[in-house]
C-alpha cells in the first residue's frame, strides 16, 4: 500500500481543480450535504429553450415494448424486411389513377413518405435484435451479413438522430462480442487513446448538466455521514476514485463538526499504470484540499490482486466504510470478479458498512440468468432511456456537448457492456453468482434527509426525473424506467 507524499500545489476548491484546471467548462462549487445543493441552483438551472424531438425514442419505445426476446424468429425478421425494402420512396408515390385529384395524390405521397421513415428506423431495430439472435444461436455468417447491412445503413446516416448514434454504438459492439476478447480489447484500447482528451470535459458536462454523478455522489455522501455520526478516526474505503470529485464536500462536512481527528481515504487500484498516476494526483489535491479547511487527513492507495490484500491495511480505532459509487466505471461483467475481491477483502475489516451506487443494467443484487438477446433487449431499453434523459438535459445550446457525452460515455458503456457479455457456461455461472458477494450483508432502508436531498436535487435539473425509494434502493428514474440505484449494506453480525 502506497501513502502520498505530498507536494505544495495551488488549490480552487471548484470541480473544475479537480479536473486539472484544463477544461473551460463551469465551474461547479463544492458543496455540502443538503442545504449546499440550494446554493447552487442557479449553476444546475439551465436557460430555457425549445427542445429536440423525440419521435426516434418514442418509436423505438414502441418497438420494444411489442418485442419478445424469448420467442423471436430472426428468420421471419428477413422476410419482412425485404418487404419493408420495397416501399417506393417519397417522389414515388404518386396514384397511377389518371382520374386522380392533384390533391389526393399529394397527400398519399406524404404518407407514404413518413411510412418510408419510420420502417427504416424498425428496420434498424430489427436488424440489431435479429444479430444478437443471432450471436446466441452462434450462427456466424449470419452475424457478419447483418453487422455489414447495419454498417451500411449507419454510415450513410450516422449524425441525423440519437437513435441512429446509439443504434451505431450496439452495432460495433456487436461487433466486438464476434472477433473475439483479444481483438475488441486492442481495438477498444486504441478508440480509449483517441478519446481521452475529450473524456474529462465530458465527464465534466455529464456531471453539470445532469443528476447522474451528482445522485450518486450526494446519496453515498450522506450516507457516509450519517454513519460515521459521532465516530472521531473514520477511513474510507473507496472502490472507484476517479477524479475524486466526490471527496471534498464530504470533508467539508467533516471540518464543520470540529470532532473528527481524521479521515483517512484508501483508493483501490484497477490494475492500470495511467490510472495509478491519475489516483495520485487525485491524492494531492484532495490533501490540499484537506489542509485548507484544516481537516486531518491521509490519503493511501493499494491494487487488489486478491482480497488477503486487505489484511495489510491497519484500522485499529478506525470507523471503516466502503464505497463503491464510480457508477462512471460500470460494475460490468468484466469488474463483477474485482468487486468480489473488493467485498471479500472489506469483509476482513469490519466496516460499519458498504455503501453501493450501481447502474441499473448491472445490478450486483439483480443478477439473474438470462441469454445474450435477452441482455442485448435489455441493455437497448436501459441505454435508450438514459440517452433519452441525457438528450433532455443537453437540450438547446448545450446539444454539441451531447454529442461528446454519447460518444465518450454512453457508447464506451455500450461496447463494454456488449462486446463483455459472457456467453460461455462457466463465466455465466459467475455472474449468476454475483449476488452471493453480499451474502454476509444485510440491506438497511435510507434516512428521511437523504431521500429528501435527493428528491430535492432533481428538481434542479429539467425532464422527467423522479426518485424512488423502495425495498431498502434509492433509485434515480427517468420516465417509467430506473437508471440508477443506491444500496446501504451493514454485516449481518452487527443487526
Amino acid at each position: 500500500m502506497n501513502t502520498m507524499e505530498l507536494e505544495p500545489i495551488d488549490f480552487l476548491t471548484n470541480y473544475s481543480y479537480f479536473s486539472q484546471q484544463s477544461h473551460e467548462f463551469g465551474e461547479c462549487s463544492l458543496t455540502n450535504s443538503c442545504s449546499s445543493l440550494s446554493e447552487n441552483s442557479s449553476q444546475n438551472s439551465l436557460q430555457d429553450g425549445y427542445f429536440l424531438e423525440y419521435a426516434d425514442q418514442n418509436l423505438l419505445q414502441q418497438e420494444l415494448d411489442q418485442f419478445d426476446p424469448i420467442n423471436y424468429n430472426f428468420e421471419e425478421f428477413l422476410a419482412t424486411t425485404m418487404d419493408h425494402q420495397n416501399i417506393p420512396e417519397m417522389g414515388d408515390s404518386r396514384s397511377v389513377q389518371e382520374d386522380e385529384e392533384e390533391e389526393e395524390g399529394n397527400s398519399k405521397t406524404m404518407f407514404k413518405g413518413i411510412q418510408a421513415e419510420l420502417m427504416e428506423e424498425e428496420s434498424l431495430t430489427d436488424l440489431l435484435l435479429a444479430a444478437a439472435d443471432a450471436v446466441d444461436a452462434q450462427n456466424h455468417p449470419l452475424v457478419s451479413n447483418l453487422i455489414q447491412k447495419l454498417t451500411n445503413l449507419l454510415l450513410c446516416d450516422m449524425g441525423s438522430s440519437s437513435f441512429n448514434q446509439l443504434a451505431w454504438f450496439f452495432t460495433q459492439g456487436l461487433h466486438y462480442k464476434t472477433v473475439g476478447y483479444d481483438i475488441a480489447a486492442h481495438e477498444m484500447a486504441e478508440q480509449d487513446q483517441t478519446m481521452n482528451k475529450n473524456s474529462l470535459s465530458a465527464f465534466l458536462m455529464l456531471q453539470q448538466l445532469s443528476p447522474y454523478i451528482k445522485f450518486a455522489h450526494f446519496t453515498a455522501n450522506q450516507a457516509i455521514l450519517e454513519a460515521s455520526e459521532g465516530e472521531k478516526m473514520i477511513h474510507v474505503i473507496d472502490f472507484d476514485i476517479m477524479e475524486g470529485i466526490q471527496w471534498p464536500p464530504l470533508m467539508a462536512d467533516l471540518a464543520a463538526k470540529k470532532q473528527v481527528c481524521l479521515l483517512r481515504l484508501t483508493a483501490i487500484e484497477q490494475g492500470n499504470e495511467n490510472e495509478q498516476r491519475r489516483i495520485e494526483e487525485t491524492g494531492r489535491r484532495l490533501s490540499e484540499f484537506a489542509k485548507s479547511i484544516n481537516l486531518p487527513f491521509k490519503f493511501d492507495h493499494m491494487g487488489i490482486e486478491k482480497d488477503e490484500n486487505f489484511e495489510q491495511i491497519q484500522v485499529l480505532g478506525q470507523t471503516v466504510i466502503a464505497n463503491c459509487s464510480g457508477i462512471l466505471h460500470s460494475l460490468s461483467h468484466r469488474n463483477s470478479s474485482k468487486l468480489e475481491t473488493f467485498l471479500n477483502g472489506v469483509a476482513k475489516l469490519s466496516p460499519k458498512c458498504v455503501v453501493l451506487v450501481e447502474e441499473e443494467l448491472f445490478k450486483v443484487s439483480k443478477a439473474q440468468p438470462m441469454s445474450f438477446v435477452e441482455f442485448f433487449f435489455e441493455a437497448f431499453h436501459h441505454f435508450s432511456s438514459l440517452s433519452d434523459s441525457l438528450l433532455r438535459c443537453f437540450s438547446g445550446v448545450y446539444e454539441n456537448g451531447f454529442k461528446q457525452v454519447m460518444d465518450e460515455f454512453l457508447g464506451t458503456r455500450i461496447l463494454e457492456s456488449v462486446s463483455q457479455f459472457p456467453c460461455d457456461k462457466n463465466a455465466m455461472n459467475l455472474r449468476e453468482k454475483a449476488f452471493d458477494y453480499l451474502k454476509g450483508y444485510k440491506k438497511i432502508p435510507f434516512s428521511s434527509f437523504n431521500c429528501s436531498q435527493a428528491k430535492y436535487l432533481i428538481t434542479l435539473f429539467r425532464g422527467d426525473f423522479w426518485v424512488q425509494h423502495e425495498n431498502g434502493s434509492l433509485s434515480l428514474c427517468w420516465k417509467s424506467r430506473p437508471l440508477c440505484s443506491a444500496t446501504i449494506w451493514v454485516p449481518t453480525a452487527k443487526i
